[in-house]
């Protein structure tokens, strides 16, 4: 009884005494696109594990996209798995099924450990934790320092330019020209 006792003591002192693991993310990547509507051509934005920030759009209201690499704190990092964790992606919708002419359109890719999940979304009305997250990470690219890239960088996700409405389905169509 009484090695017992000092067997359960040493456990006790080892465990208590012996470092956790930090917490390891499963994200890889993640990587979000975003379409404007019509009077905006869009931007994309990718972010790994490496603290790598790729971005293609227009930067400091410069008139023409172009791509851009830099770099993000840990701390950034840290912040968006926590916001990934606290989104719930395992349990959401894919994608919100809307189809609305000249709104946001964004498609979000995370790489994981365990896979890659995809979701689409427009930005209409009221949003879910997972279009949430996307408003917040598209403006993510602030928060790195970026200079233009030498060449471009290939995105997985892409700008989908919406179509343009059908002036057959209008309404009210404008007046169609007249021959003399």
């Amino acid at each position: 009884m009484k090695h017992c006792i000092t067997a359960l003591f040493i456990i006790l002192i080892f465990e208590c005494c012996t470092k956790h693991q930090p917490y390891k993310n499963q994200i890889a990547q993640i990587e979000l696109s975003r379409t404007g509507g019509e009077s905006d051509d869009g931007a994309i934005i990718s972010i790994d594990s490496n603290l790598i920030c790729n971005y293609y759009g227009r930067l400091n209201n410069s008139k023409s996209e172009h791509y851009y690499t830099g770099k993000i704190t840990a701390a950034f990092w840290d912040t968006l798995n926590k916001r990934v964790e606290q989104t719930k992606f395992r349990s959401a919708s894919l994608n919100n099924n809307l189809h609305v002419s000249d709104s946001e359109e964004f498609e979000l890719i995370i790489h994981s450990t365990t896979g890659k999940n995809r979701f689409l979304r427009i930005w209409v009305g009221e949003p879910d934790s997972v279009l949430e997250f996307m408003i917040w990470l598209n403006s993510a690219y602030k928060k790195a320092k970026l200079t233009k890239a030498v060449g471009s960088i290939k995105f997985e996700a892409v700008i989908r330019n919406p179509p343009m409405p059908k002036v057959d389905h209008v309404l009210f169509p404008p007046p169609k020209p007249q021959k003399f």
